[in-house]
């Protein structure tokens, strides 16, 4: 294993000391192949129940553990697809913090046309995104559970999830987000500073480059502010080779803090090209900007999707973006607590904004349909009980090779014991939003 010597304490080890000594070798990990419908109670073989274009999976439910629900789905070049998940457990720390003793990340790689899937166990990590490979294989960044610490980490797996390569940031608690380019991989985490640490992996995992991000995103703060990244939410790789990122933001200025957020073009080398940044203009001290997605457009534009919370209504917006980060346009959706969960473009240009909607006391999952000129166009809305059954809570959304459109999100249930558990969803559509047959 590679290491990076540390450099600062981690700032979640607060709430994440007493750890149990688990750790990733770089052995095949656990590998667990289940039918649909075949519910065991053991958690050797798993259930994954069908309706229509839906697919559940109940199999993450060992008692006194929390689930870490999939935030990322991939298609692979075999037409599966790949989520990531976790368990964890946790007792009470101080100051009301809590504090986990273990943990196991798995990936699934789901045939959903034989509504059949392939469960890896990797003891020790906690998933928080990840890349598909060419030849099958994957790429996992995250957090490790080792002997009374967490750190960044990240693995590159084969198909069979053996563990090729990997490496342990100490400076970081986790690795939480990434992008594939064809020389390597661009990591991200915040260190216990507030500051974003990027770090250029090549593919045997040793670093190439590495660049940091805090006051320095905005050279029109007042002077004398600090500013301090709080989020990192969404990271891509452009058309011309340059990377984006998204982040949520927290100035000082003297004795007042204002929220924000700030999209942030870097070089293919790391350094910083341009950046935009957004703040709260009455200065509340509320996260009036939360960032969500953003996805880079052939021209050099960009979509962003973002919500804020005004007297306890969210507004929702996806903005169209020129290449040097300036608005296009803007769509704008008010509800009573709804929040954007992901975005993507079909290719036609209409977008598609995934929401986790609330509304009277109930949860959905809706699909927005958003015309490439910004004019509203359709909504798709979902529920547990509807055809097809969907999470109330969405994840991440994707459009796949053929067109379709396949979410992934979680929802909350009780057992049979009337335990609390989270079920994972795979919901796959047709290009309009639709349980077809065809799927």
């Amino acid at each position: 294993m590679k290491t990076i010597k540390q450099k600062k304490p981690v700032l979640l080890a607060i709430m994440l000391v007493m750890i149990m000594a688990l750790s990733c070798g770089g052995g095949a990990p656990t590998t667990q192949l289940s039918d649909p419908g075949n519910n065991d109670d053991n958690n050797n073989g798993g259930q994954a129940s069908t309706d229509d274009c839906a697919m559940e999976f109940r199999d993450l439910d060992s008692d006194n553990f929390s689930i870490v629900p999939p935030q990322r789905i991939r298609e692979t070049v075999d037409g599966h697809y790949l989520i990531t998940a976790a368990e964890t457990q946790e007792i009470a720390g101080k100051s009301g913090f809590t504090k986990s003793v273990n943990a196991t990340g798995y990936v699934y790689r789901v045939a959903y046309d034989s509504k059949s899937y392939e469960r890896l166990a990797f003891p020790g990590v906690i998933p928080q995104d990840f890349q598909v490979l060419n030849d099958g294989g994957f790429f996992v960044c995250g957090s490790q559970i080792g002997s009374g610490t967490v750190n960044g980490y990240a693995m590159m797996c084969q198909a069979d999830g053996t563990v090729v390569h990997e490496v342990t940031r100490h400076d970081l608690s986790s690795l939480s987000l990434s992008v594939s380019t064809p020389d390597g991989y661009l990591v991200a985490g915040i260190a216990d500073d507030l500051l974003l640490k990027l770090a250029f992996l090549k593919p045997e995992m040793t670093i190439d480059w590495e660049s940091e991000l805090g006051t320095n995103i905005d050279p029109d703060a007042p002077a004398g502010s600090t500013i301090a990244i709080t989020k990192v939410t969404d990271l891509i790789l452009n058309p011309d080779g340059s990377f984006t990122v998204f982040v949520k933001l927290l100035r000082h200025d003297s004795n007042q803090d204002t929220h924000g957020m700030g999209l942030v073009k870097l070089s293919s080398s790391g350094s910083l090209q341009w950046s935009r940044c957004w703040w709260d203009p009455d200065s509340r001290n509320e996260p009036w900007y939360s960032p969500e997605s953003v996805i880079g457009l052939d021209d050099g534009g960009f979509i962003i999707s973002f919500w804020n919370n005004d007297a306890g209504r969210h507004y929702m917006y996806v903005n169209r973006l020129d290449n040097e980060g300036d608005i296009n346009w803007s769509w704008e959706n008010m509800s009573e607590e709804s929040t954007p969960a992901g975005l993507a473009v079909r290719s036609d240009g209409v977008i598609l904004n995934l929401i986790a909607d609330y509304s009277q006391g109930e949860r959905f999952c809706s699909i927005s349909f958003i015309g490439s000129d910004g004019n509203f166009i359709d909504n798709k809305t979902f529920g547990v009980t509807s055809t097809p059954p969907a999470p109330d809570f969405p994840t991440d959304l994707i459009v796949t090779t053929d067109g379709h459109i396949v979410v992934t999100g979680y929802h909350n249930y009780y057992d049979d014991n009337n335990k609390y558990k989270k079920g994972i969803f795979i919901i796959k559509l047709d290009t309009n939003g639709n349980c077809s047959d065809s799927n």
